[in-house]
């Protein structure tokens, strides 16, 4: 699994960049979702239980087309990957976070 460095946002993850499908969704404090159409399909913040990886939802997009995306928001980094083909969500917003 991967987890995050505290850096900023744009150094991270450039714009364009591909989010490993092994990222944990989950910050510990900020907000991790998974978002389809743009509603809420999963908060990495207030599930109760073993996190889970963008991989698992890479095969829940598989079989339910949309607009998927990644939201990550925490002190000092944001970014936003969009899913654009298969196992390839890309980067397509980054900045300083908040704090």
């Amino acid at each position: 699994m991967s987890y995050h460095l505290n850096t900023t946002g744009t150094s991270r993850n450039p714009i364009g960049s591909i989010c490993p499908l092994d990222i944990v969704v989950q910050v510990g404090f900020g907000t991790a979702k998974i978002t389809k159409n743009r509603q809420t399909y999963y908060d990495g913040e207030t599930e109760v239980g073993q996190p889970k990886t963008l991989a698992e939802f890479e095969e829940i997009a598989q079989q339910e087309p949309g607009n998927w995306k990644l939201i990550m928001e925490a002190p000092l980094w944001e970014a936003i990957w969009e899913r654009q083909d298969t196992n390839k969500w890309v980067c397509i917003k980054a900045g300083k976070g908040f704090a």
